[in-house]
């Protein structure tokens, strides 16, 4: 059996070169994606919780109170923004 204008399928030449299995070898170019991928959700999703975290909840300047032996006062950076921007406008020309 002689296939070669297309090629062997076992027992038959296949009609068109289409129908021919090619076997390319690819390089790590999808694994090394797929690994970036996954280390950017692992390591990425915990880190914006913690920034969002951090902009909207960690206070500045609170004192450690004695008597009720916990943190008190002090302002977020949101906080913080609103009372700079918002509280105090700048002065009009």
């Amino acid at each position: 059996m002689n296939c070669t204008a297309t090629c062997c399928k076992q027992t038959y030449c296949a009609a068109i070169p289409g129908d021919c299995i090619r076997y390319f070898h690819n390089d790590f170019l999808e694994l090394y994606t797929c690994v970036v991928v996954i280390i950017g959700i692992v390591v990425g999703i915990p880190a914006c919780v913690r920034s969002m975290e951090f902009l909207l909840i960690y206070k500045f300047c609170k004192v450690y109170n004695e008597d009720e032996n916990a943190y008190t006062g002090g302002t977020t950076i949101l906080e913080g923004c609103y009372t700079c921007l918002i509280k105090n406008p700048p002065a009009s020309a």
